[in-house]
């Protein structure tokens, strides 16, 4: 029989190559998630940018409608016409039913207290993958207060995100 040397060399080629495929696979997987978990703090950085947008978006949605108070959802915040049904105070990313930002899924929950009116809210940021995306759960209410644990036990007796110091209560602590 002639060829059998061929064809054992192509076996082995063929062997080698599903081999090293498959080593390059899982290369590439443990670099993406490598490179996704150095991006924690830049993921977390812009969560609580995000909360702070949507904090002055839904205050200014209160004071433009009173009636309302604060919206029921966050589809009014985005882009429209300018009144309570689009408000147009913030890009339409974020006026989604469950928007994700950075590694971050955004839930908010309006609340009633007393009156048909809403008063109250809760939003909270949570890690698209815990660990991965992101470390800390981030939680914000009507106070305006960024809060934050570490895990998904999070609410308004979390403790609150340490904001910057100003350049005068720097001065004010080496003193």
């Amino acid at each position: 029989m002639t060829g059998q040397g061929m064809a054992i060399a192509g076996l082995v080629m063929g062997y080698l190559g599903i081999a090293l495929t498959t080593v390059y696979i899982v290369f590439m997987i443990f670099v993406f998630r490598t490179t996704l978990s150095r991006d924690i703090p830049a993921n977390e950085i812009a969560a609580i940018t995000t909360l702070r947008t949507y904090d002055q978006a839904l205050k200014a949605y209160a004071t433009k409608c009173p009636q309302q108070g604060y919206p029921a959802t966050l589809l009014p915040l985005g882009p429209g016409l300018g009144n309570c049904t689009r408000a147009n105070l913030t890009d339409a990313r974020l006026a989604v039913a469950l928007p994700v930002r950075k590694g971050y899924m955004f839930q908010y929950t309006p609340g009633v207290n007393g009156s048909e009116q809403v008063r109250v809210f809760a939003l909270v940021a949570r890690p698209v993958q815990p660990n991965l995306t992101g470390k800390r759960f981030f939680f914000l209410d009507e106070a305006g207060v960024i809060r934050q644990a570490d895990s998904q036990v999070i609410g308004p007796r979390s403790d609150p995100v340490d904001t910057p110091k100003s350049e005068g209560e720097q001065d004010e602590d080496q003193n």
